[in-house]
């Protein structure tokens, strides 16, 4: 599975949560890689958050927390491999000016 998505500061929607992205917390080894790219000239205040709550159930149900290894509100260009198992992951832009390209990569289990 690859996900790529680009946020601009033209599109209001681009702030705040984004939609969460599902992962396979099932895979064994859970391995999933996250970057987060800030174009060149951009300026972007975002976290990524990740959540081990049922992302079809109830919203208000859903707890988000910060991704250990980048700062809450980072301003740089981040790549996170994740190893443990979360229910999905999104992104939370609190400012952009410029663009700002996020992509989530994890691979199918291999027999």
């Amino acid at each position: 599975m690859i996900i790529r998505s680009k946020y601009t500061s033209g599109n209001p929607t681009d702030w705040g949560g984004q939609s969460p992205i599902a992962l396979d917390y099932m895979q064994v080894p859970f391995v999933a890689s996250v970057h987060a790219n800030v174009i060149n000239g951009s300026e972007v205040t975002y976290g990524i958050e990740y959540t081990v709550d049922d992302i079809y159930g109830d919203p208000l149900d859903l707890a988000w927390h910060p991704i250990p290894g980048i700062p809450q509100w980072n301003s740089e260009t981040a790549l996170l491999l994740l190893t443990t198992p979360i229910l999905a992951i999104r992104l939370n832009i609190q400012s952009i000016t410029g663009e700002l390209r996020f992509t989530v990569i994890q691979t199918p289990k291999i027999y």
